[in-house]
């Protein structure tokens, strides 16, 4: 599959998944579950992911379940207790991050970081030259971001002030910025068949939100 229908997929399901209903979002994280253990590396990826996140997991599981109204779930705590409304939409305000962390996992994996990166510009360049710029600029960001987290952890154990250490750890990005924008990999041009596959997931998607409703 080209690079950017595999991105184009991945724009058709995330920009739908947060209104998909409570039953689908079940379903595809047992497709997802599937697809990543017959793909050897996805599942260690995706938790890693995860791993990341569980900071901010944990903020939604907080403000969701102790700030949304309603019957206490665990009513001996009292005022101190999340509410069951509140503890179901963490539940799934939590599984929506996951799976699109896990979905992005999926669709790159395998890829090489220059072919996602001229995806990126390809995908975004169809607005003009200003999606363009901002897609060459994701693809900086990615291309560099695994290690610009190296350089960040070694930059926390350096001596000298924080002003200082981020004062080098923004010059040690820009500098990794200047060369790595002169490559940009090629790509082929588009099977125009190809397009109905994100074209199928997008119909998808609102089907699914048009059945929630009713």
């Amino acid at each position: 599959m080209h690079p950017v229908i595999r991105l184009s997929c991945l724009a058709a399901i995330a920009v739908l998944l947060p209104w998909w209903p409570p039953q689908a979002l079940y379903l595809f994280a047992a497709t997802l579950t599937l697809v990543a253990i017959v793909r050897p590396g996805t599942v260690r990826q995706a938790l890693q992911a995860i791993r990341r996140m569980r900071w901010l997991l944990l903020s939604i599981m907080v403000l969701y379940g102790w700030f949304t109204p309603g019957q206490a779930l665990l009513p001996a705590l009292g005022v101190l207790s999340p509410t069951l409304a509140g503890g179901l939409l963490a539940v799934q305000r939590a599984l929506v991050l996951i799976l699109m962390v896990s979905l992005v996992v999926i669709v790159i994996h395998g890829l090489p970081r220059p072919l996602v990166g001229a995806a990126l510009i390809r995908l975004f360049g169809v607005t003009g030259p200003l999606g363009r710029r901002f897609g060459r600029r994701m693809s900086l960001m990615f291309a560099a971001l695994p290690e610009m987290e190296q350089r960040a952890r070694q930059a926390l154990r350096e001596p000298g002030t924080f002003t200082e250490r981020a004062a080098g750890l923004i010059m040690a990005i820009e500098s990794r910025a200047e060369p790595a924008a002169a490559a940009e990999a090629e790509l082929p041009p588009v099977p125009p068949g190809q397009w109905l596959l994100p074209a199928a997931l997008l119909a998808c998607g609102i089907l699914l939100i048009l059945l929630g409703e009713h």
